[in-house]
């Protein structure tokens, strides 16, 4: 295939906004048609309705999963049906918007949907919380759950899906052939508004059933718009002949397939760089929000009736950014942070204002858009699959990020070239990356960096001549990413990763080999030594010079229990303080962190617990662990840890007014509960106090922040944690060992709930 053929049917279906209007005018005879109708129709009624259906579709997603957390916890399998259900669910109203218009007439239909759009209106507002806790615990909860959010969610859902294409192919009708694409813009403003609206002023202000009744309420104003939008078009006389469906636009196999791939390529891109620069760049919380954000902007900016960039500019720039973005990538290059997401973020914004921009130049009559829109949101719901359920599958590391960076090389607009060099070019920018690579093996090893510049660097800048030729360029791109990876890779101290719908999950070396560290994205959960005589010794943030070694002297000492629970296991670090005749179980989402902390190849904290035959017993209970808690018997733990805070990503559920009640329900009489809350974005001591206060409970903390030298060297982390008891006396055995345990003093907020948390209000 030469660049031509690639890119000859977008240069092909190029024509301005401008050329477009012109080439439609005789044929649809708006002069005719405009007295009075034309005039007399109201644009801002229908872009107002599409602003508050993005509203209300990009605000239900939240308000479900926060209700689901709590009862159905944080498996990957619950989050991926949900992801599929709405992504289908949305597809389906596309196809529906474009095909019962189509059969039952334009007018009548918009009668028909003024009606069917109040009848979601019976099962709201949604709430999850009168199902039977049974409907969970069946062998089946990906089917349960599919029947509930289909009974639930799935009517409101599916009406807010048909909105955009529908009401766009109504004001083509109403106003005599007017181009109806510049009301994108207000769904994309839309989307952005609930976007930004709901961590920032929702969530934290109202409790999780206001939000379902102030949903239920908007929603009403929503079926009232749509409904006068219907009104305009019944009123509006059948369309002449002039009106009809064109036929000079024809839908074939290409142009489908180009707009399958114009969507599919910046929806896939989305997600690779949303989970590349929040695990492997800077786990910052609602950093996600701003990829989406960017992604929701290029459609407002394309589709605007003048838009405000050039799409020949943004072309130019793609090869550049993809350059950069490439060598950030095999260089793996996180510091300085700002710069690097810099780097990342404009390569995405510029790679989906040229692919949308495409889109938009390439969009067809305004009688034909409900099939525009439906094969863009196919597109894009392949793109989400692909990267959210086919990826993980089979790839090891976040290979689909270069992957789509490849592809948004390919759909470049471009000019002709010589097909002769397709892959000569390619072929010696790898010959040359072998070449600086042998090379780099004699470079000093104090300037790793330089190395890398200079094996990936020259044939990157060399490759970026080409970039006029976007096939040639884009196999150039592909060719460095592999070799320059592989070449990156033999340097590194990666010793296993492992992929699942919970992120990459890395085993390595620190940098001085003295070490083995258990990482998912940039975040540490484990580190054990290498040296055979310290591998029973805890390190990092549970080290016995730390807060917890003095926790587990002040247990053995007088302990309620024989059994302790742990809620994250990490490398399996606590395990190194079970003592003979003790009972341990630990929690744990992730299966894959549990196969790793089993395998002695790596970590040996489980293997080491009870070296001595029946000395005690140790089990690992897999799934959400309030979920799997229930199971326990009451009473049972002497003391309990929760360890599953130290990421950006905080499992609220786990920090309720409903979670310590079920805590202490299987905590024994005196025994004690220990939260693990260092993280570098929240400070998480206020809400503990709140939530302690609230339940009438006694608390102590212990900030173990201020690490000398020698004892960072030895793999010491700086570490927060904090204890629960019932009583003043269950604790005052930490005051005696360890006088850096003291009352919390924080400033206490409102106790979070299932029904209420605010992040925000705890991010440092």
């Amino acid at each position: 295939m030469s660049d031509t053929r690639v890119t000859d049917g977008i240069a092909r279906s190029g024509k301005t906004l401008k050329q477009r209007s012109l080439a439609l005018a005789p044929s649809c005879g708006v002069s005719a048609l405009r007295p009075p109708r034309a005039d007399s129709i109201d644009a801002g009624r229908f872009a107002f309705t599409l602003l508050v259906a993005a509203l209300l579709l990009f605000s239900i997603e939240p308000i479900v999963a926060k209700m689901l957390l709590p009862l159905l916890g944080g498996a990957p399998a619950i989050w991926t049906t949900c992801m599929l259900f709405f992504q289908t669910t949305l597809l389906v109203g596309y196809g529906y918007a474009h095909a019962m218009p189509a059969w039952m007439g334009l007018r009548r239909y918009a009668l028909l949907h003024a009606v069917l759009v109040f009848a979601p209106l019976l099962v709201l507002p949604i709430t999850f919380n009168e199902v039977p806790t049974a409907a969970w615990s069946s062998t089946n909860p990906v089917g349960s759950l599919l029947l509930l959010l289909s009974t639930r969610v799935g009517p409101p859902f599916f009406v807010l899906s048909t909105t955009a294409p529908l009401v766009q192919r109504w004001f083509f009708q109403a106003s005599a052939g007017k181009d109806p694409y510049f009301l994108q813009v207000a769904s994309s403003v839309g989307s952005l508004v609930a976007l930004a609206a709901y961590p920032l002023f929702l969530e934290p202000l109202i409790g999780l059933r206001a939000q379902g009744e102030l949903w239920q309420a908007a929603y009403l104003l929503f079926a009232v718009l749509v409904a006068s939008c219907a009104l305009a078009v019944w009123r509006t006389p059948s369309a002449p002949a002039s009106l009809a469906p064109s036929t000079e636009e024809a839908f074939c196999r290409q142009r489908i397939l180009r707009w399958l791939a114009l969507a599919f390529v910046p929806s896939s891109l989305l997600y690779s760089v949303t989970t590349y620069l929040t695990t492997d760049i800077a786990s910052i919380p609602l950093l996600w929000v701003v990829p989406l954000g960017l992604y929701l902007l290029t459609f407002a900016l394309v589709f605007a009736r003048t838009p405000p960039l050039s799409q020949r500019s943004m072309t130019r720039l793609v090869p550049l950014a993809v350059t950069f973005a490439a060598l950030a990538l095999i260089a793996e290059v996180t510091r300085p942070a700002w710069l690097v997401v810099l780097v990342h973020l404009t390569m995405f914004f510029l790679s989906c204002m040229v692919c949308h921009g495409a889109l938009a130049q390439d969009r067809p009559s305004g009688d034909k858009l409900t099939a525009f829109y439906f094969f863009l949101s196919a597109g894009g719901v392949l793109g989400g699959v692909f990267n959210a359920l086919v990826a993980p599958a089979i790839f090891a590391g976040l290979a689909e990020y270069p992957i789509a960076m490849v592809l948004v090389c390919i759909c470049l607009p471009v000019g002709v070239s010589s097909r002769r060099l397709y892959y000569a070019i390619p072929i010696g920018l790898c010959a040359l990356v072998a070449a600086l690579a042998f090379g780099g093996r004699l470079a000093p090893a104090r300037a790793p960096g330089l190395a890398v510049a200079v094996v990936c660097g020259v044939p990157l800048l060399l490759n970026y001549a080409q970039s006029h030729r976007p096939l040639r360029f884009a196999l150039g791109i592909a060719a460095i990413l592999a070799l320059g990876t592989a070449y990156v890779g033999a340097r590194s101290p990666l010793l296993t990763r492992e992929r699942s719908l919970f992120g990459v999950v890395t085993v390595t070396r620190d940098a001085t080999g003295k070490f083995v560290e258990l990482t998912n994205g940039n975040t540490l959960h484990g580190r054990q030594s290498t040296v055979r005589e310290r591998r029973r010794e805890a390190l990092g943030y549970y080290h016995p010079t730390g807060p917890l070694g003095s926790l587990f002297a002040a247990y053995d000492q007088r302990p309620a229990a024989h059994a302790v629970g742990v809620i994250g296991l990490g490398a399996g670090t606590m395990a190194s303080y079970a003592r003979a005749g003790s009972t341990w179980t630990f929690y744990e989402l992730n299966p894959f962190v549990v196969r790793i902390a089993e395998d002695p190849k790596y970590f040996t904290y489980l293997a080491d617990a009870f070296p001595e035959p029946h000395a005690g017993a140790l089990t690992i209970v897999v799934g959400d662990a309030r979920l799997r808690l229930r199971d326990a018997a009451a009473g049972v733990y002497g003391l309990l840890v929760v360890d599953a805070f130290s990421s950006d990503a905080i499992p609220v559920h786990l920090l309720t007014r409903e979670a310590i009640a079920l805590y202490f329900q299987k905590i024994a009489v005196h025994g004690m509960l220990a939260l693990h809350v260092s993280n570098r974005y929240f400070d998480l001591k206020p809400v503990v106090l709140a939530l302690a206060r609230d339940a009438g409970l006694t608390a102590r903390s212990n900030d173990d922040m201020d690490i000398d030298a020698a004892l960072l060297a030895q793999g010491k982390s700086p570490s927060q944690w904090l204890v629960l008891a019932r009583e003043d006396a269950d604790v005052r055995a930490l005051e005696a060992l360890d006088p850096r345990w003291a009352p919390l003093a924080a400033e206490a907020r409102r106790a979070w709930t299932d029904d209420y948390s605010n992040l925000l209000s705890v991010w440092r």
